[in-house]
């Protein structure tokens, strides 16, 4: 099944809104005032369809670096395989023949969780292999609670 135009449209605006800082799909501002620092966190639109939603976070003891769309979070091992499945067959045709995309985690990427057991990236194609920067990954990955989550994370330095 094809992505609908809008998960391509909506895609496609966050990637190419990376060099801008995200100002154009920038939303709401949110503040999280901790003990330690404060934090602040942006809502994204457009959402790319079945994402639940999609954010970006900055200061705080976060490591994330960009935007963030979730698409799947609870304890199935199995739906989240699919989920994941689902969403890296429409990132290959929503970013079609100007991307390239690899399976391999890279190991130095800190913004790639610690816990991922599947993952996709994409990087706009050169002469050449792909451009490193910027990266849109889709992982699938168990955080310590023992859930899956399905994220796709638009990033535009990983180390």
């Amino acid at each position: 099944m094809a992505p609908r135009d809008s998960f391509v449209k909506a895609v496609k605006a966050i990637y190419n809104d990376m060099p801008n800082k995200y100002r154009n799909v920038e939303g709401t501002k949110h503040e999280e005032k901790g003990f330690i620092s404060n934090s602040v966190w942006y809502e994204i639109t457009p959402v790319p369809d079945g994402a639940r939603d999609c954010s970006l976070s900055e200061g705080g003891m976060s490591l994330s670096n960009g935007c963030n769309c979730r698409y799947f979070l609870g304890e199935d091992m199995a739906k989240a395989q699919e989920a994941f499945n689902k969403v890296a067959e429409y990132m290959k045709v929503a970013l079609g023949t100007p991307f390239v995309y690899t399976t391999e985690k890279p190991s130095l990427d800190m913004t790639i969780p610690s816990g991922t057991e599947s993952m996709v990236t994409f990087g706009v194609k050169k002469k050449k292999g792909y451009e490193s920067l910027p990266l849109v990954s889709l992982v699938l990955a168990k955080g310590k609670d023992n859930r899956y989550a399905v994220n796709m994370l638009f990033h535009d330095f990983g180390f």
